[in-house]
């Protein structure tokens, strides 16, 4: 048949089989890999989750930083009105 021997048939054969199982193959491997990668959903929901609690502590954060930097402008202004009112001679 085509002028080819039974082992050369066979390797054809071999080959035109091999090739698309082989391509099939590592298709599906890719599909699992990729499948691996992708976060599932309840993941999703946790890490959400975790960026609401830290959006929350952020904001708690820079609340008691502004209370900080009010005390900090009323103990310099304090500081600055001693320091005049020490310099400055009690005239009566």
């Amino acid at each position: 048949m085509f002028g080819m021997g039974v082992g050369e048939l066979f390797l054809v054969s071999a080959i035109w089989f091999a090739i698309p199982a082989a391509a099939f193959y590592l298709l599906l491997r890719a599909v699992r890999a990729f499948e691996r990668r992708a976060p599932a959903r309840n993941e999703i929901a946790a890490i959400d989750e975790r960026i609401a609690r830290l959006e929350d502590d952020l904001s708690a954060i820079t609340d008691q930083l502004d209370v900080l930097a009010e005390g900090q402008r009323f103990t310099t202004r304090v500081l600055a009105d001693r320091t005049t009112d020490t310099a400055a001679p009690n005239v009566p």
